[in-house]
């Protein structure tokens, strides 16, 4: 995987943080931009609302 994962990570609406991979991954995920993978900026549960 490449592109740019930033830690610590919280979600811009309820405030949830990653600060690990494995917490990233499980509550964030990730997306593709330009062929690189970078983190998605809304958690899972803020995403699926």
């Amino acid at each position: 995987m490449s592109g740019k994962i930033n830690l610590p990570h919280s979600c811009p609406k309820c405030g949830k943080v990653a600060t690990t991979a494995v917490e990233l991954d499980k509550l964030f995920g990730y997306r593709t931009i330009s062929g690189n993978a970078t983190n998605q900026s809304w958690c899972k549960e803020c995403r699926s609302k």
